[in-house]
């Protein structure tokens, strides 16, 4: 099968694909694709800028331990699911995010804050933050969220 057929691919599941290392870039390839599932793709370490994938809305990479960072998205994204990752911090850029509907960051144990910028998220309505044992504050930007 040649990659072209995947031009008109609206959702990806590569769910549990345990030796699957890295993802090639997919704004290209699969240009029309809305949702990215990789949960459980345990030796995952790296994940291109999916900003160009205008028409993603969810991305789910829970439990893909070795993700250090959140990739860049698109901003109409609604959906994103970084549970059990190995995610530090979310960048200050989620902002931007001005779809997002709800966060799911639970047992993201190298987690040490959340940036204020996160008060931006006039859409959101689920934050998920269970089992995140190194987060030390929240920020009172939460607040401005409606």
């Amino acid at each position: 099968m040649e990659i072209s057929h995947f031009r008109n691919l609206k959702i990806m599941d590569l769910s549990d694909s345990k030796d699957l290392i890295r993802i090639p870039d997919l704004s290209s390839t699969a240009p029309k694709l809305e949702i990215l599932i990789l949960r459980g793709c345990e030796s995952l370490v790296d994940i291109p800028s999916l900003e160009n994938l205008s028409e993603l809305t969810a991305l789910d990479i829970e439990g893909c331990y070795y993700v250090t960072n959140c990739p860049v998205l698109p901003c109409n994204i609604t959906f994103l699911r970084l549970d059990e990752t190995g995610i530090e911090q979310l960048p200050s850029s989620i902002e931007h995010l001005s779809q997002l509907v709800h966060l799911y960051l639970s047992a993201c144990r190298r987690l040490v804050s959340l940036p204020s910028s996160i008060g931006k998220l006039k859409c959101l309505r689920g934050l998920c933050l269970g089992g995140c044992s190194r987060l030390v504050s929240i920020p009172s930007s939460i607040g401005d969220v409606s």
